[in-house]
C-alpha cells in the first residue's frame, strides 16, 4: 500500500511539473498566421536565382510553401549531381525548379530545428558549343535545416539546411558533344537561406 501511495506522489509531482510547461509551449504558438519569403543565397553564386513563399497557419507548428529556382552547375554541382564521362567539357544548368514545401517546426515558436518535406519538378540544360539538350525530371525531397533570427525582431532569419533529393523519374543517358552523363538517383543539396517574416 506505502508503494502505491509513493507511485501515486510520484506521478502527481511529474504531471504538476509537466503541466505549466505545456501551458507554456502552447502559448508560444503565434495566435495568427504569417507569412514569410526567402530567398537561397548560395544560388546567387552560381548564377541563379531563388524565391520562396511561406503561410504560417496560426496556433501549428508547420508552414507551407511554393518555390521558384534555377542556378548553374559548376564543377562539384555536377559531379554531385550527374554520373557520367567529360562532365567538365559541357555547361548545366538547372533551367528552374518549381516546388511545393512542408516545413515541421520542432520548437513552437518556429525557431531552431526543423524538418522538411518537397516535391516537384525540374528542368536541366546541357550545352555544348551551338548544342542544346533539355530534360525534365520529376524529385521528391527530404530536409533537416535550423531557423535562426539574429536580431531582436523575429523578422529577418538566416537559414542553413542540407537536403537530398530523390529522382521519381529521370532521362536515360544523354550524349551531347565529348560527354555523356545521367542525373544520379539521389544526391545531396546542401544551401545557406536568408527570409523575412511578416
Amino acid at each position: 500500500m506505502n508503494k502505491l501511495k509513493k507511485l501515486r506522489k510520484a506521478l502527481v509531482l511529474v504531471f504538476a511539473s509537466i503541466f505549466p510547461l505545456t501551458l507554456l509551449a502552447q502559448s508560444e504558438k503565434p495566435s495568427s498566421s504569417t507569412f514569410s519569403i526567402e530567398s537561397r543565397i548560395s544560388n546567387f553564386a552560381q548564377r541563379g536565382y531563388d524565391l520562396k513563399v511561406f503561410y504560417y497557419p496560426a496556433s501549428s507548428r508547420m508552414s507551407y510553401g511554393i518555390s521558384l529556382t534555377g542556378q548553374g552547375l559548376g564543377y562539384l554541382g555536377k559531379r554531385l549531381v550527374f554520373s557520367g564521362e567529360n562532365l567538365e567539357d559541357i555547361n548545366i544548368r538547372v533551367t528552374w525548379v518549381a516546388s511545393l514545401l512542408a516545413r515541421y517546426y520542432f520548437a513552437s515558436d518556429y525557431r531552431g530545428f526543423f524538418a522538411e518535406f518537397s516535391g516537384g519538378v525540374e528542368e536541366f540544360k546541357a550545352t555544348y558549343q551551338n548544342i542544346t539538350v533539355r530534360d525534365v525530371n520529376g524529385f521528391l525531397s527530404l530536409s533537416a535545416g535550423y531557423l535562426w533570427f539574429p536580431f531582436k525582431r523575429d523578422n529577418f532569419y538566416v537559414m542553413p539546411k542540407a537536403s537530398i533529393n530523390f529522382l521519381v523519374f529521370r532521362p536515360e543517358i544523354r550524349h551531347i558533344g565529348p560527354a555523356a552523363y545521367r542525373l544520379r538517383v539521389a544526391h545531396p543539396n546542401p544551401s545557406l537561406t536568408i527570409g523575412w517574416k511578416f
